[in-house]
This record gives structure tokens, sequence and C-alpha cells, in this order.
């Protein structure tokens, strides 16, 4: 008699999630900056969260990014970085902005994302909390 064999997906390949709950501004001086103070999205209960990280194992991904802020100006841009590696970054300037890309992840690799903002005082702007407004995801591509 054949038998079917269904294995499980390992830790980490599956769909993460992670929302800004943080209540820091973004800089303005002219660098990027890892954004800190995230929560594992309700809706992605398998996300796991090290150091302000998505940490997937090895794997296909596709990544969705969003961030908002309270003003739009010219100065301000989001990445996302998987260990190092700038994979995706927004066009600059606007109120809200999203990226997505499609990448290859390894085991040990992290994913996070960036701001960046210009060096004038007006654009240190918050960057507004929940899942609506600033979040990052990663599923199996």
């Amino acid at each position: 008699m054949p038998y079917i064999y269904v294995a499980a997906a390992g830790p980490g390949t599956v769909p993460m999630g992670m929302s800004y709950s943080g209540s820091g501004g973004t800089n303005n001086n002219n660098s990027w900056e890892k954004t800190v103070g995230w929560t594992a999205m309700p809706a992605y209960p398998d996300t796991v969260i090290v150091t302000d990280s998505l940490a997937p194992s090895a794997g296909q991904f596709t990544i969705d990014a969003k961030t908002t802020r309270t003003d739009a100006d010219g100065g301000f841009q989001m990445r996302v970085v998987v260990s190092g590696t700038v994979v995706a970054t927004s066009t600059p300037g606007g109120k809200s902005q999203t990226v997505t890309a499609t990448v290859t992840v390894n085991d040990g690799d992290k994913v996070w994302m960036e701001h960046y903002t210009g060096t004038a005082p007006v654009y240190a702007r918050p960057v507004l909390t929940g899942a609506a407004n600033t979040y990052l995801t990663i599923t199996p591509a």
C-alpha cells in the first residue's frame, strides 16, 4: 500500500508580520536608522522578532512594507534590509510609502525596516503606530 508523506514547514518558513508600536520619531540627521519598537501582528501568529527584525528560516519570501508619517515632505524615505543588504527603497517624499520585493533569505538572516529624513527640523515627524500605518510582512513566495 502506498504512503503519502506530508512534511510540515520548518520554523520560520511561514508568513510573519510586525507592526510599529514605538513612540519615537524619524531621525533628522541625513542618515538611515533602523526603526525600533515592533509588535507581532495578530494575523501572523508564527512571527519571530529578534532585535526589531523578523527572523525567518531559509527560503524565498515576498516582503511587503508600509510606513506613514503625520506630515508629508520631500526628505522622508523608507527601506527594507535583509542582514545588511538593502532589498527595497521607497521614493522620497509623501506621507505614506510602500515597497514590495521578492528575496531569498538564508538561515540566520534578519529582515528590518529603516527610515531616512533630511536635516531640517521640520523633517523630524513621528512614525504612526499600528498595523494599518507602519508594518513589515514576509510571506513564502
